[in-house]
């Protein structure tokens, strides 16, 4: 397999090449895959949307740019903004917002419905949500704050019976967690030496990069592309942390 380092690759130093009919021809670069990835933009995308968008691309290199950014956006938000869920640091209005959340939660004026008990979708319907809606009101909350808000009550309550890669939020709620947080305390996003070594390792070369630079998410790239089109992936990292973060 080839080896290059990552670098050369970025600046185009060692490119990769293949042969058609006899001919020596250059592949499609990497520069202009990390360009065409980057020049998408899926952040409008809801997560279910997101999840759709991906298992509608077709198997195969063309769709790499699109799948690309598809994760990316994916990363961004799982790795990043799904924090104002935990107790990372975080800006003051994000803690005020968790601070009103918690207060909803514990109040919970919607479990004297019995079809809390005994709608499985009763979370995502309309009931929960005027009873959250009802909380808000005597707090005159900015649209921004009330979108993070009722996200944070919907998935504590969401989170006692379903895992947190299976909640899904929509598009408005990240774009108000951003608008909450200018300096990006929360955010998570991948850099384009990630996404060159991804595109690098679903070639099939062997990439080195240093402490820190990202290889846990960059060799989630590749994996998703090997399941698009039917293959077994298995990913193995000897850092717990990383494996317990990104599985």
């Amino acid at each position: 397999m080839p080896r290059h380092s990552l670098t050369d690759r970025l600046r185009g130093i060692a490119p990769h090449w293949r042969r058609r009919g006899g001919r020596r021809t250059a592949a499609t670069s990497d520069a202009a895959l990390l360009a065409a990835a980057r020049g998408l933009d899926f952040g409008k995308h809801s997560d279910a949307e997101l999840g759709s968008a991906l298992a509608s691309r077709a198997a195969g290199a063309s769709s790499l740019p699109s799948v690309y950014a598809i994760a990316a956006e994916a990363v961004h938000r799982r790795l990043g903004l799904w924090r104002v869920f935990g107790d990372a640091e975080a800006p003051s209005a994000i803690q005020e917002c968790r601070d009103v959340a918690a207060g909803i939660v514990d109040a919970a004026p919607y479990r004297d419905r019995v079809e809390y008990y005994a709608d499985e979708a009763f979370l995502e319907g309309r009931q929960f949500a005027r009873s959250v809606e009802a909380a808000l009101a005597p707090l005159r909350l900015s649209p921004g704050r009330r979108a993070v808000v009722s996200a944070m009550a919907y998935v504590a309550e969401k989170s006692r019976t379903t895992p947190s890669s299976q909640i899904m939020l929509d598009a408005d709620f990240y774009r108000a967690v951003e608008s909450l947080d200018p300096d990006g305390d929360l955010e998570f996003r991948v850099t384009d030496e990630q996404l060159a070594a991804g595109i690098m390792l679903y070639r099939g070369a062997v990439v080195e990069m240093s402490a820190g630079e990202g290889k846990t998410v960059a060799a989630a790239f590749p994996a998703i592309m090997h399941a698009l089109e039917g293959r077994r992936v298995h990913l193995v990292t000897a850092n717990d942390y990383l494996a317990a973060r990104d599985a």
